[in-house]
């Protein structure tokens, strides 16, 4: 997201020197006990907390400059002894290329761009999708959400990894359109044993009215996540609002048994809903068990966000990675942080007030998109084989 400044530099071929700071480790008793006395907000990060306990606020002045910020030795044993980080990016490895989109609130109307980890180049790759958003690879295609605009109604669509051809595969359900459609996974058939007999492709759809300018009357349809199967054309809503009051990402396992959604509310971001507003929905991380006929079941919550939760990727082990205010947040599969990458020394100076929304997981490395920066992290671990997810 953000990225304008960033494909500016790399298609002139401009060099940038980007520097790690290291990892600090801050014991996990910090987060749930600070004594004698400490003062924080929500608008804030952990890292901003004031206390008169010396050692705590020592380590936490610290951890404003590190990279990476660990709450556990399995996000110390993935990190290594010495992570690399080069200037780069993966997302689909049968091309060596990364595909991501321009993000609507800087950019109308988004464009999607393929980076060639090869040369370093970038390509707008044209298509006739209006204002492509969320983005997902599976099995030699882009799958594609994108908003529309006044003229366009929103959709679902795919684009070919190496012809580049996008076909349009859903944009109503019975003749409503669908209202913003946000983020997108891929769920293959008879994977790893999760008894599905047919791929199944889960998108979230939500009212973000006034980022294209639609009227309010083209509102037709409540926010929902929707599962679209493509060998049978069947359209469901499958998560209404009463249960997910806003959706901003969705993502499956690696042998696609569980989903994951995060939930926001309307609070600026930075905001935690404590329940005086009566505003729906809470900034939360929710996991879904997948059923034999893909239905998400039994929900229970994940995990709580200091910010909303964007752009989820779950590795190969299972912890759920999460783009939020602080950086990229970890958490294993029992919904507990393990550590973070610091957004304050990811983000370049001019883009401190900007959230990093989105990385994506290769190998052993995570692409982590900074706004004005791309990072490529090489991790001690491999985090996502390639051909995992069913690809």
């Amino acid at each position: 997201m953000f990225l304008a400044v960033l494909l500016q530099c790399l298609a002139a071929g401009v060099a940038t020197s980007l520097t790690l700071n290291g990892t600090i480790s801050i014991p996990v008793n910090y987060t749930h006990l600070i004594t004698p006395n400490y003062t924080s907000n929500a608008t804030t990060y952990f890292i901003n907390t004031n206390t008169n306990n010396n050692n705590l606020a020592n380590i936490l002045q610290e951890a404003q400059n590190a990279t990476f910020i660990s709450y556990s030795s399995e996000f110390t044993d993935m990190l290594g002894p010495n992570p690399q980080a080069v200037l780069g990016a993966t997302y689909d490895w049968r091309g060596d290329q990364v595909w991501f989109t321009s993000s609507i609130l800087d950019d109308k109307p988004t464009t999607i761009y393929r980076l060639n980890l090869t040369d370093n180049t970038v390509h707008q790759v044209k298509t006739n999708l209006v204002n492509p958003n969320g983005l997902y690879y599976f099995d030699n295609y882009i799958y594609v959400v994108y908003f529309g605009n006044v003229s366009v109604q929103p959709g679902v669509a795919r684009v070919n990894a190496i012809t580049y051809e996008a076909e349009i595969i859903a944009n109503s359900w019975f003749g409503l359109p669908f209202d913003g459609p946000d983020d997108i996974t891929v769920v293959p058939s008879n994977h790893d044993g999760n008894g599905l007999d047919a791929v199944q492709i889960y998108f979230t759809d939500n009212l973000y009215d006034g980022l294209v300018d639609r009227p309010d009357s083209d509102y037709q349809l409540p926010a929902a996540v929707w599962r679209y199967t493509p060998s049978t054309g069947a359209l469901v809503a499958v998560i209404p609002r009463s249960d997910i009051a806003g959706s901003n990402g969705v993502q499956v396992n690696a042998n696609g048994t569980k989903l994951y959604v995060g939930e926001y509310d309307s609070l600026p971001a930075g905001q935690l809903d404590i329940g005086n507003d009566n505003l729906p929905g809470s900034m939360a991380l929710f996991e879904y068990d997948l059923d034999s006929r893909g239905f998400p079941i039994n929900k229970r919550m994940f995990g709580l966000a200091r910010t909303y939760a964007d752009g989820l990727k779950v590795d190969d082990y299972g912890p759920v990675w999460t783009g939020e205010g602080e950086g990229i947040v970890v958490r294993n599969n029992q919904g507990e942080v393990i550590g973070l990458f610091n957004h304050h020394t990811l983000m370049s100076q001019k883009m401190q007030s900007t959230s990093i929304a989105q990385v994506a997981l290769a190998g052993n490395s995570a692409i982590i998109l900074a706004s004005t920066r791309l990072w490529r992290i090489d991790l001690a671990q491999t985090i996502a084989s390639p051909g995992a997810f069913g690809n």
